[in-house]
Parts: C-alpha cells; structure tokens; sequence
C-alpha cells in the first residue's frame, strides 16, 4: 500500500490503529521524520499498551537520529516488558550510535538470549561484534549465519551490514544485491538506516537506493 490508501484507510477510519501505524512506518522509510513520528504517537495513543507500536516509535526516533529520545522510547518499552527482545536489540543499535559498544553488545547478547538465537538477532550480535572492533567474532558469526543459512533462511541485509561494519564494502553490497533480487522488504529502510552510513557515499549506494525506487527527485543521494 502506498500513502494515498493509507489516508483513504483513515478518511473512512480515522480510528484504525494500523493504518497509522503503518503509514508511519512507510513515512519513515522515505525520509518524513516528523511526520513519521507524529504518526506513530498517534497510533500509540490508541493502543497505549502495544508493546510493537511503542518499540516501532522508538525505532522512527532512531532513523531520525534523535538518538535521546529513542534511547527513552525504548526503557518505556523494556519498563512495560523486559522480555520483549525487539526493544532490547533495538536499544543496542541507539547505544552503537552513541559510541557505548559495552552496552550495545551488552542488550544484543539479551536480544539473542530473549529471542532464542534467531537469525536476525545473531545478524544483530555479528554486526555488533564487527563496530565494536571485534572482527574475529564477528567473523565467527559470519560463518555460524552461512551455516544456518543452508538450513533455513538468513536475511541477504544482515548480512550486508555484518560486512559494512567490518567496512568491507564490495562484499557489503554484493549481500545487498542479493537482498534486492530476494525482494527484501528491509530494503525499504536503506537510506535511513545509520547503520550504513559508512557506504553513503560509495556511486553503488545510490544505485541502490535507485533500484529500490527511494532516490528523492532532485537528490543525488536522497534523503538521510
């Protein structure tokens, strides 16, 4: 669904709460922060208790780099829940921005705990053994997902940002090509995703970007 369904969805129902917390979601992915936001807090109104929408708030603070307030979004929701592994993992990556590797890898290893070793919280851990300067582990999960992945599926975008916080750019964007030919919906937070802003300015990051149809007009990088 695009944003014109999404206010059509709220014109017939302004009071459905997943329509305003999925146009957020599709807000931020094109870079409309304070849209996105707003969005998002309303959709928390409404369902204060949503332990997804209030994580996904958190996570629309991130992308927009207001690291603070994404930081307090996340407590409130570990506070409503301190099992939830989403808020623990999503907490970490706020702590990587902050340059607080202790604590990130710190929530990862609970995120990993709490979500019983899933493949995107590995992907997670990896990634953040990899800025942590920890390339040893980092690569030891490399091979523990390639070795998952003959089993069952691995994400082609974690993958990706294990290599690029290894700052192994050709090998990040291979895994980001192959996210893009496996249709991967994480792809759609690409140019918002801080997590890659060390292959921003590579010319195959913006070819990216294009494929995945998130250039803004005008913009030779689009948004960030």
């Amino acid at each position: 669904m695009g944003l014109a369904e999404f206010q059509r969805a709220l014109e017939l129902n302004p009071g459905y709460v997943e329509a305003h917390h999925w146009r957020s979601t599709l807000l931020s992915m094109l870079g409309r922060h304070e849209e996105a936001i707003r969005e998002k807090k309303k959709a928390l109104a409404m369902d204060p208790l949503s332990l997804v929408i209030s994580t996904d708030l958190a996570r629309m603070f991130y992308f927009a780099r207001d690291y603070e307030q994404a930081l307090q979004q996340y407590r409130a929701a570990i506070d409503m829940d301190p099992n939830f592994a989403g808020a623990h993992l999503g907490i970490a990556q706020v702590y990587q921005q902050l340059g607080q590797f202790d604590a990130a890898l710190a929530e990862l290893e609970t995120g990993v705990r709490l979500s019983n070793d899933s493949n995107f919280a590995l992907a997670k851990l990896g990634h953040g053994y990899a800025i942590a300067g920890q390339s040893d582990r980092a690569r030891s999960m490399l091979e523990k997902l390639n070795s998952i992945a003959q089993q069952k599926y691995v994400s082609h975008y974690d993958v990706s940002l294990i290599h690029a916080g290894l700052q192994e750019p050709d090998d990040a964007f291979l895994w980001l090509q192959k996210a893009f030919e496996g249709r991967s919906l994480w792809l759609g937070y690409l140019n918002v995703e801080p997590q890659f802003d060390s292959l921003r300015m590579d010319p195959r990051f913006t070819k990216m970007l294009g494929l995945v149809g998130l250039l803004q007009p005008g913009s030779p990088q689009g948004s960030s």
